[in-house]
């Protein structure tokens, strides 16, 4: 696929980074001068992991229409959807946590902390090599004496995080503290969450706590690392030795949350992973398969900003048919938030990708075009014509409305492979007289887009900002009116002679 970038009307750019074999490394909205959703909360990308119970795989091969979500007593509408089989997810942000070497007359650091782990980073590094090409791994680590670090900012490199694993698991004991050690877990995980926002904007953060999980704070302290606006939710989850029993519902008290890594688990859609067989190499792998295979599910909740709302998730009649042993893990808990607006509009424009992507057919919104060749050229205008009733609109004071329309054209190949494409947002309004007519007008919207050499047909989908409601609309290339041009023959680069 070719690498393009792609200018857009009214100010703003969609920047379109293609790798090879489709894959799509970005896609991202700049910035717009105004918007109109700023009371309403940002939109959501619920992680969903989908297992076998049978099988202990991946349960693949779902699809939107198998998937419900319930907000509080009410369905929400979908708006977007990914999944790890079609290689569309983002990338992982994952974080090997480990609390460091301490002294303890009665605790064993080695089952209760992370001692477990020291002479067995190096067993992790074969695993990483298996994570995909835009996946990152960082270390952290907190003390119970009060101390943390960032030990490894977010890399791509597969062999670092073994160096410097063994490097934390082999410092200097620190005495055993009760707060400050608290504060340390506390403070460590906001720091992550800030880093990997600001490092990989564009990932899903994972921690994977390579810890025993003796642990216990104070329950504002671990609600707070849930519910700062740090980006996405980051999925938890814990590696041990076995030697502490899995926790199903974590311990608590009225004060006092124990057991914090389970608790973060189990509020992030994540687990706790325990053996006495010391394979967690193993642990890691089965993670990663979880992650890989997971599914993105998009939605803008109804809950007014920072309010907590429950979920739920679950398969429609079709999904349980498919796979009948599939279970669910999500954050069955989220804080709506204010709308972020780099990642509303990255959420915006991967919507549109997946949509041009997948090549399902959507009829929220109905609409028609056509398409014709400029003077002779390689460029063609195509035109939209949009059933109004589709779309959301917002009403102005002097009766008029209005509504923000975004549309994405791509060329297919004869086996349905997505070569190239462009997108476009639209400012649409409409005066009270044009509302008053009759003859209730189509919304028309125009896109130029040269069409690759090698397309069967164009393929269009069109977005309501408001709702995220999808239309598409096909049409096959011998359908666009008149002559393509030809295509300059590519002349060969002089060699630069050798100095």
């Amino acid at each position: 696929m070719r690498k393009r970038d792609f200018i857009v009307a009214l100010g703003l750019m969609l920047i379109m980074s293609l790798g090879s074999g489709g894959a799509i490394e970005e896609a991202l909205y700049a910035q717009n001068a105004t918007r109109d959703s700023a009371a309403s909360a940002a939109p959501v990308i619920l992680e969903v992991i989908a297992t076998d119970k049978r099988t202990h795989a991946p349960a693949e091969g779902l699809t939107q229409d198998d998937f419900e979500i319930v907000e509080g007593r009410s369905a929400a509408h979908i708006s977007s959807f990914a999944r790890g089989s079609e290689g569309s997810l983002r990338p992982l942000s994952l974080w090997f946590v480990l609390q460091c070497p301490e002294e303890h007359s009665y605790v064993s650091w080695v089952s209760n902390g992370s001692g477990f782990m020291k002479g067995k980073a190096a067993t992790l590094t074969p695993v990483l090599k298996k994570l995909n090409a835009r996946d990152t791994v960082g270390v952290a680590h907190w003390c119970d004496n009060g101390e943390l670090g960032l030990d490894l900012l977010p890399t791509t490199d597969r062999v670092a995080p073994q160096n410097v694993l063994d490097a934390v698991l082999n410092a200097t004991r620190t005495s055993v503290g009760g707060t400050p050690g608290e504060n340390a877990l506390h403070n460590m995980v906001i720091r992550v969450r800030d880093t990997a926002r600001r490092l990989t904007p564009k990932a899903q953060p994972v921690l994977i706590f390579l810890y025993g999980d003796r642990s216990g704070m104070h329950h504002d302290e671990a609600e707070d690392m849930l519910d700062e606006p740090l980006g996405p939710l980051p999925i938890v989850y814990g590696i041990n030795n076995g030697a502490v029993s899995i926790q199903r519902l974590p311990e608590t008290d009225k004060y006092t949350q124990m057991f914090v890594v389970h608790f973060l688990a189990n509020r992030t859609g994540g687990r706790v992973l325990s053996t006495f067989r010391g394979d967690y190499a193993g642990d890691l792998e089965q993670i990663l398969a979880e992650l890989h295979g997971r599914y993105e599910i998009g939605f803008v909740p109804t809950a007014a900003i920072g309010k907590h709302f429950e979920l739920k998730v679950k398969l429609s009649a079709e999904g349980r048919k498919k796979i009948k042993s599939a279970e669910l893990s999500f954050a069955p808990e989220l804080v709506a938030a204010a709308p972020d607006q780099e990642a509303a509009e990255i959420e915006m424009a991967a919507t549109l990708v997946h949509a041009m992507r997948s090549g399902s057919p959507y009829a929220d919104i109905a609409f028609d075009a056509s398409g014709s060749y400029q003077n002779g050229g390689l460029t063609a205008q195509f035109r939209v014509y949009i059933d109004p009733d589709s779309l959301s609109w917002k009403r102005m004071e002097d009766g008029g409305r209005k509504t923000t329309v975004s549309v994405i054209v791509g060329g297919e190949s004869a086996d349905g492979k997505v070569i190239d494409y462009q997108a476009k947002q639209f400012e649409v309004l409409q005066t009270g007289a044009e509302q008053a007519g009759a003859i209730r007008k189509a919304v028309v919207l125009s896109i130029d887009y040269e069409v690759p050499p090698d397309a069967a047909r164009i393929r269009m989908v069109t977005r309501d900002a408001a709702s995220g409601h999808l239309g598409s609309f096909e049409l096959p290339v011998e359908r666009i009116h008149g002559v393509a041009g030809t295509r300059p023959a590519v002349q060969p680069t002089p060699k630069t002679p050798s100095l």
